[in-house]
């Protein structure tokens, strides 16, 4: 479990917006939400928060899993939602593979902060894919 306040609140943002996805979002929706939170939650079990070094690989192996799903989600529903979460997920194993792999490319600051980034990118891809459909159903000019 994160230990910062920042740290808190992503875990409860992401936790809210795959439980809204859950909620509201169709089957294909609620596939991706639900591979998105097993990965939540299997974070805190592979954390090592003093040899931060040892949890990494773990980590990669848990997003490459999240990454297989999404991509064979949004190839076989399709959707522009979908396929920006599996696109997201990319950003994510490509940074995490080459600051593990690949020394001096990314640095420690740089790979925490792109990490957040495409994290929050995917977590929103997944909420927009719950929410548009019904918004753009209440914006559609009648015909």
């Amino acid at each position: 479990m994160p230990h910062t306040a920042y740290g808190l609140f992503s875990y409860a943002a992401m936790l809210i917006m795959s439980g809204v996805a859950l909620w509201r979002g169709s089957n294909a929706v609620r596939a991706a939400a639900g591979v998105l939170l097993i990965g939540t939650f299997l974070f805190p079990l592979v954390q090592d928060r003093v040899h931060w070094s040892n949890w990494l690989t773990p980590l990669l192996a848990i997003d490459l899993f999240e990454l297989v799903w999404l991509v064979l989600i949004a190839s076989l529903v399709g959707g522009p939602w979908l396929i920006l979460a599996a696109a997201f997920q990319v950003l994510d194993v490509a940074t995490e593979f080459s600051h593990i792999y690949v020394t001096g490319v990314v640095e420690a600051y740089v790979y925490i902060s792109l990490l957040q980034v495409w994290s929050w990118g995917l977590y929103l891809s997944v909420l927009g894919g719950a929410l548009a459909p019904g918004w753009l159903r209440r914006r559609a000019p009648e015909t």
